[in-house]
């Protein structure tokens, strides 16, 4: 699971020894305060700000490539899961390397200043979009039956934000499985996020699961609304759910006792699970 994508924290040796290889918005900033659901318990900007690695970036490529490249060779893994951070904040891509790329392929014009420029966004999220198909070609000329699955957010605040195009993925059969990220307390708004039209084109072409937020310490999930939701995603023929995060399924930052927590788990998943199988279309 490459679960942070291309962000890392400020202070990591990866971005003090490698500088050059991050992004950043128009006024020079380069950090994005944007901390990871199972760090949220710490209240110190020391974990919640991060910066990002330039997606368009060769040098970054070639290291995102290798990690996963080697993953797969080294290890005895069914797939790897990419995640909703694997792309790039609307706000980024002013950094000297992106800039002079899209002077090259736009006559010595500079990107426009407004960020969510649609002509902008697009070209962003075709580049990254061609580096999915590096990583997709190189996991499978080295281990074809490996998966390469994704969990983004909804398609369109996984665009509109992180210029994270996965409909088109589906589309181009770069991913063999998707498992898209469903964190809401509301009904309406949970089911909503099932039946939008990118959703339903993946459910027709690769197994497709739905990830339930089982609880953070801040934000205990009673077990009645994951009961509901896993059943809400069962009658609608999804091939799975998924929870996160650990630590919140049935451990002590739960609203329920952890033994009734563990009883109603088992009912919910009185057998072993089958794995999906889906013909690519």
């Amino acid at each position: 699971w490459f679960e942070y994508g291309f962000m890392t924290p400020f202070h990591s040796e990866l971005a003090r020894l490698y500088p050059d290889w991050l992004t950043m918005g128009q006024n020079g900033s380069k950090s994005i305060n944007e901390t990871p659901l199972d760090l949220q318990f710490i209240n110190n900007p020391f974990f919640s700000k991060q910066v990002w690695l330039n997606p368009l970036h060769p040098q970054v490529q070639e290291f995102i490539k290798a990690l996963i490249i080697e993953v797969v060779t080294k290890y005895q893994i069914d797939g790897i899961q990419l995640d909703d951070h694997f792309g790039m904040p609307i706000k980024f891509g002013y950094d000297p390397y992106t800039i002079q790329l899209y002077k090259q392929e736009h006559q010595g014009k500079s990107p426009p200043t407004d960020f969510s420029n649609p002509e902008w966004m697009r070209w962003r999220a075709d580049k990254i979009t061609d580096f999915m198909i590096e990583i997709y070609q190189a996991v499978k000329a080295i281990k074809p039956n490996v998966k390469v699955c994704l969990s983004p957010n909804n398609q369109a605040f996984a665009y509109n934000y992180y210029l994270q195009d996965w409909e088109s993925w589906v589309k181009k059969g770069l991913v063999d499985e998707l498992l898209l990220q469903v964190y809401r307390d509301d009904k309406n708004s949970f089911i909503a996020q099932l039946q939008e039209p990118a959703v339903q084109l993946a459910l027709s072409k690769i197994p497709v699961g739905v990830g339930i937020l089982s609880g953070t310490l801040h934000n205990p999930v009673n077990i009645a609304q994951i009961k509901q939701q896993v059943q809400t995603v069962r009658d609608r023929h999804f091939q799975g759910v998924s929870f996160f995060y650990w630590e919140s399924l049935w451990g002590y930052i739960t609203p329920e006792s952890p033994r009734k927590r563990r009883k109603a788990f088992r009912n919910m998943f009185p057998t072993k699970a089958i794995r999906p199988f889906h013909q690519k279309i």
